[in-house]
């Protein structure tokens, strides 16, 4: 990760023959252990030759939708409590009344990333029940700024792209600049192989991956809570 000191990051003024102000650029390093995940799938030799339908592959490639749900839920998590080094915790606000969403609370989000952190605010993670509250939200002049009731097309609110989440909590929304917040750290990419156990007319299939995410700027994102009193 960076360690970031705007002091050092600042250009300055510099006369003309004058040297250039330098600075270097300071890094850590986190221990982010690596999940694996998979999963196996069998099937006998009649079963495979009697299906009109390959199953087998259909099948596999849901299980393959399904880790890709799974990986955004674990990547909801990092952002929310930080990653596996138990280091990362993000910058936490309180939404502006508690219990309960406005309006004002996309601000606070926007602006404090913008503004207070540096960073452009691109995505916006909402839980399921979340997001409908803010599609049905009172906008200023009572106008909504998308058009999801033609369309079905999620709206840019403040110019984020809201990302609907089932695995994101009701009580809080993520607000983070998608280029810097966090990267994937992969050490298998998808893996698929397959066997037969020939004295038993089994066809076997195995799905497994190495990865987790890890945080890489600290204020790249900002959660605002409304579960306060």
């Amino acid at each position: 990760y960076v360690q970031e000191d705007a002091n050092e990051e600042e250009l300055r003024s510099v006369a003309e023959g004058a040297a250039i102000p330098e600075s270097v650029i300071r890094y850590g390093d986190r221990v982010v252990r690596l999940d694996k995940k998979g999963r196996g799938v069998i099937a006998s030799y009649e079963v495979i030759r009697r299906m009109s339908v390959d199953m087998l592959r259909v099948h596999i490639r849901r299980m393959g939708e399904r880790l890709g749900r799974d990986l955004d839920a674990r990547l909801t998590q990092v952002l929310v409590e930080g990653d596996g080094s138990g280091e990362t915790a993000p910058e936490t606000l309180n939404s502006t009344t508690a219990g309960t969403w406005k309006y004002e609370d996309l601000l606070l989000g926007h602006l404090t990333l913008l503004l207070q952190n540096h960073f452009t605010p691109t995505h916006i993670l909402t839980g399921p029940q979340t997001t409908g509250t803010l599609l049905l939200m009172d906008y200023p002049e009572n106008t909504p700024p998308f058009d999801f009731a033609k369309t079905g097309a999620l709206p840019t609110l403040l110019g984020m792209k809201l990302v609907p989440m089932a695995s994101q909590s009701e009580t809080e929304i993520t607000f983070l600049d998608a280029g810097y917040a966090a990267q994937k750290l992969t050490e298998q990419d998808l893996l698929l192989e397959n066997d037969k156990l020939i004295n038993q007319q089994w066809d076997r299939a195995y799905m497994t991956i190495v990865t987790d995410f890890a945080i890489v700027y600290e204020k790249a994102r900002v959660v605002v809570t409304n579960s306060w009193s």
